[in-house]
């Protein structure tokens, strides 16, 4: 397959992923347990398709890149917990995901040379505003020195953790995956004892849970595979280009999943999105 279809397959699968990431706190648990077991469920599975189809490489050989993705993981998740405390979630989400993947655009042409044409240029700039706009709703945007600071370092340790996926996706990818979810699992451990420490005597009470985090964990660990393969095919500019077109996977599943809205203006801002696909593909 060329590196649009596994594009496109990351796509959909995180879309079903992160949709699925909201049904325990919309049930009222704790969205950081969920986290930290769809984290370690995608941590055994990777393993055992390490063991069946990665046997040129020991497990016992650390990827330090994957650990690292684990680290910068959990510093975007807690300074997002952090900023949130201070502004609406469909204000800060859209401007540090849209700016975020504008840097990290423009890191991949920096450090890897991409080579990308106009054409293809203006598929990204129509899909990153898309989704912004998709994703933007009336709350207040706080500018304060703490917030500005905050928001720098969600971009800034977020673009980290997409670098580091291109250097994973160049080494085995299996033996990157292993070591990437072992790092979310350890750093999601940490952020429960961080923020919600009172709780972590209930960790293990996951009759509730289990089944939506191993959904998340099955889709989300397929996504991360075709993200990888995605990247170790294309420039690494034009994949982290489309990849926020998740968001209106994750919109469509709301509407069934959780009786969401969808409105002509998101359908309007869907078709530009879609278009900015097709500059991508054609250019």
């Amino acid at each position: 397959m060329d590196w649009i279809t596994y594009s496109f397959a990351s796509i959909l699968l995180l879309g079903i992923s992160m949709s699925l990431y909201k049904m325990p706190t919309f049930n009222g648990y704790s969205s950081l347990h969920s986290t930290f077991w769809s984290n370690t469920f995608s941590l055994l599975i990777v393993s055992i398709c390490f063991f069946v189809f990665a046997q040129d490489t020991s497990i016992s050989e650390v990827s330090w890149y994957g650990l690292a993705w684990g680290v910068a993981f959990a510093l975007t998740m807690a300074q997002q917990k952090l900023l949130l405390k201070r502004m609406e979630t469909n204000t800060l989400l859209p401007v540090t995901s849209s700016a975020g993947n504008t840097f990290a655009v423009l890191m991949g042409i920096v450090l890897f040379h991409d080579k990308i044409t106009v054409i293809q240029t203006i598929g990204i700039f129509i899909i990153i505003l898309s989704i912004f706009l998709y994703s933007r709703k009336n709350g207040g945007l706080i500018l304060d020195a703490n917030s500005i600071s905050l928001g720098l370092g969600i971009i800034l340790s977020g673009t980290v953790a997409k670098l580091i996926q291109k250097l994973g996706a160049l080494d085995n990818i299996f033996h990157f995956a292993v070591y990437q979810f072992l790092g979310a699992a350890l750093s999601s451990f940490a952020l429960i004892y961080i923020f919600e420490k009172s709780s972590i005597k209930d960790i293990f009470k996951i009759s509730k849970i289990w089944k939506v985090s191993l959904i998340i964990a099955l889709s989300g660990s397929v996504a991360g595979y075709a993200l990888l393969k995605a990247l170790s095919l294309a420039p690494f500019a034009l994949v982290i280009g489309i990849s926020p077109l998740y968001v209106v996977v994750t919109s469509i599943l709301g509407v069934y999943l959780y009786k969401e809205k969808m409105t002509s203006y998101k359908i309007i801002l869907m078709s530009l999105a879609i278009l900015g696909v097709i500059l991508v593909k054609i250019g």
